[in-house]
């Protein structure tokens, strides 16, 4: 009886919260990319969204979206100001990144919120984007720039 009351609080819950599937997937210089975790984030009509892979000595990377204005329309070119787009690779110990590559105001990328709905709580979109290195810890890494396509992303959206 009590496991019957437990399974369907559990059916209750999971019936309350939105029922997004999530994934972030890209093509890095002809390679595919898919991140473990993502997240899409929503403050001041600004979205950021963040994929990541901790797994895997070849795949330790994130892949950000930044400061998404989403004031007009849902395609978004990564050009104002630059570094909009990143592409940050992790060391041996995680999250302390060595080398971040970031879009500029000549090396551009789109991005196209396809799913954007606060009430229902869910994000999703494509993109791609071609970034530089802008940040090296250990010295020459080649290649010094990459081309991200075929990018996508669907996630829970979170207003913070």
């Amino acid at each position: 009886m009590r496991s019957a009351t437990i399974l369907a609080v559990l059916v209750i819950v999971a019936a309350c919260g939105p029922n997004v599937p999530e994934f972030m997937e890209a093509t890095i210089d002809g390679a595919l990319w898919q991140a473990e975790r993502v997240t899409c984030l929503y403050r001041n009509q600004e979205l950021r969204v963040t994929g990541s892979r901790s797994t895997g000595a070849d795949t330790r990377r994130a892949i950000r979206l930044a400061e998404l204005r989403l004031t007009g329309p849902r395609t978004v070119t990564l050009a104002a100001g630059g570094e909009q787009g990143f592409v940050l690779d992790q060391d041996a110990i995680g999250w302390d990144t060595h080398v971040g590559y970031s879009t500029t105001e000549t090396l551009t990328g789109t991005v196209t919120v396809t799913d954007f709905d606060l009430g229902g709580q869910q994000c999703a979109g494509t993109f791609s984007f071609v970034a530089v290195m802008v940040h090296n810890l250990y010295g020459p890494v080649t290649p010094d720039t990459l081309r991200i396509t075929d990018g996508s992303w669907s996630a829970e959206l979170m207003e913070y």
